[in-house]
């Protein structure tokens, strides 16, 4: 059949996003327009984003760049990003002594454990469900519950960069008090925590209201939160009230690609990079990096050796080569990360397909377009595939960390991509000044695949961002960082605020990345809490 050598064509489909092909009637000439879309719309819910757009002749036979700044709300430091792309990062420490049946320190000669561990979650071979670390010295971690079948010697174990966690065992003793015997409640100055603390966090269950928080810690089994406990729902057993999320901080890092790093010796120097206190014992990679090297510390943005607005690292050891605009990836995938090669996205297209490029093909005179699609795969930061098109250091990319690539391959061999960024607030060339997420197709060769002028067919496409993958929906309950184990997901509402206005804005222009094609399309969507079962910003 002639669409199954459509290569590398579904290239035009990166114009947008969603489920079902955009349809062009033959008998007209499609508009330059865009529509864009996310189910669920919903606080606090998985939800997919889908784009879909036409695009006149004109505009579609010039190489492409794309740009999704995804749902935001209000502006500068005070917005925020409405959707969440996956979060967390992790890193491997494998046991130097095995932990017996029922016991609850793990060993890793290797492992330079900190307090910057405790409370995170682990998980692997051996370590039971919702495990986290509740004591720590630098060679062993104590578990908050016991290993039932114990720990071999050499396991390799994945150890969460983020202190939200979950626990089983909670009770609500009367009003707002909520006490736990393996929850490890934490503040500041607490003894066991370090610098950790719950104070302000989000803490969910089925005896606790929408919205609740923890406002103060007595010790490490009893906390108060914000709203009363309700009663257990009938129906609902005693174990099922007794399980409870407390959610991660707001400021947790991801597993990223930053290539803007300065290196000089130990220091790592990076606007892009944003290191946070969750970076602490990450792992570092990079050619110019070398073997075994960690974040031991961090600074503030212009600390020696780094110029203003760059942010401090600090490594266990120096760099093997100094020099800047290094590439270098902070962490691992933590165990809720999407697995590389994970299906994530589809995009369908429909186009007057020009035979110069697939022999066989109608002649464009004929001005009938042709459908297909293609499946769109996930790749973590560690792990990025190079393609023809889309590399991840293009200049025309924003100057911003890369937390993931979408790689879409074709039966020709030939691949295009698209970056997922993490963006923060006020950076320059974003439209948006809240903090969101970016997804960038550096350039979609659409004029290679589509019949010129005096064609009038143009092009529709739909692209279709998943909202899990197929990895994550098989991921045990219980295993790694509660609220990460998805692709895209809606923040929630906090309590008091029944609805909020968001905007995504989506943008195409020629492949220098600032001239327009046409005027950016911008998208409302209102989230609401309690939400209505319906298509509302998401048909």
């Amino acid at each position: 059949m002639r669409h199954k050598r459509i290569l590398f064509l579904l290239v035009v489909a990166a114009l947008a996003l969603p489920i079902a092909t955009l349809a062009t009637p033959a008998t007209a000439a499609p508009v330059n327009a865009c529509t864009t879309s996310e189910y669920a719309a919903l606080p606090a819910s998985q939800s997919e984003l889908k784009i879909a757009c036409t695009l006149t002749t004109a505009s579609a036979t010039v190489g492409q760049y794309n740009k999704i700044e995804d749902f935001s709300a209000g502006v500068g430091a005070a917005g925020r990003a409405e959707a969440v792309w996956h979060v967390g990062a992790a890193r491997t420490v494998t046991t130097s002594a095995a932990t017996a049946p029922n016991g609850t320190v793990i060993t890793a000669a290797t492992g330079h454990f900190s307090n910057a561990d405790l409370n995170n979650g682990i998980s692997g071979p051996g370590i039971p469900a919702r495990a986290f670390i509740k004591a720590i010295t630098p060679t062993t971690a104590t578990l908050n519950i016991p290993s039932t079948a114990g720990v071999a010697s050499g396991a390799n174990l994945l150890l969460e960069n983020s202190d939200g966690r979950t626990f089983v065992d909670a009770a609500f003793p009367g009003g707002t008090t909520i006490t736990s015997a393996t929850g490890h409640f934490c503040k500041s100055g607490l003894a066991g925590c370090g610098t950790k603390s719950d104070i302000g966090r989000n803490i969910g269950g089925t005896r606790i209201q929408h919205g609740a928080t923890i406002t103060a810690v007595t010790n490490v089994t009893t906390a108060t939160m914000s709203l009363a406990a309700i009663a257990c729902p009938a129906g609902v057993s005693p174990a099922g009230c007794a399980t409870v999320d407390i959610s991660p901080a707001t400021t947790t890092s991801t597993h990223r690609y930053i290539d803007d790093v300065t290196t000089n010796g130990t220091s790592l120097c990076s606007a892009q990079a944003r290191f946070g206190a969750t970076d602490l014992n990450l792992p570092v990679t990079g050619t110019a990096i070398g073997a075994a090297h960690w974040i031991t510390a961090i600074a503030a943005a212009g600390t020696a050796p780094c110029a203003a607005g760059q942010f401090k690292a600090t490594m266990n050891a120096a760099a093997t080569t100094n020099g800047a605009n290094q590439i270098v990836v902070i962490g691992e995938p933590n165990a809720t990360a999407p697995a590389n090669g994970d299906a994530a996205s589809q995009l369908g297209a429909e186009l007057g397909l020009s035979p110069t490029l697939v022999a066989g093909s109608l002649a464009c005179s004929t001005n009938a377009p042709t459908g297909f699609q293609i499946q769109g795969s996930w790749q973590n930061p560690s792990a990025f595939i190079a393609t023809p098109f889309g590399a991840a250091d293009t200049a025309t990319l924003p100057n911003a960390a890369i937390i993931g690539q979408l790689v879409y391959p074709t039966s020709a061999g030939l691949s295009f991509s698209a970056l997922v960024q993490q963006i923060p607030n006020n950076l320059a060339g974003e439209t948006a000044t809240a903090p969101h997420y970016d997804i960038t197709y550096p350039f979609l060769p659409t004029a290679l695949a589509a019949c010129p002028a005096p064609s009038t067919v143009g092009v529709a496409a739909v692209f279709r961002f998943n909202a899990i993958s197929p990895s994550q929906s098989l991921t045990p309950s219980g295993t790694g960082t509660p609220s990460t184990g998805q692709i895209r997901v809606l923040q929630d509402l906090p309590t008091g605020t029944a609805s909020k206005v968001t905007t995504s804005r989506l943008f195409i222009r020629q492949i220098n990345g600032t001239t327009a094609v046409f005027t950016p399309a911008a998208t409302n969507c209102t989230i609401a809490y309690p939400g209505v079962v319906d298509f509302h910003c998401g048909s």
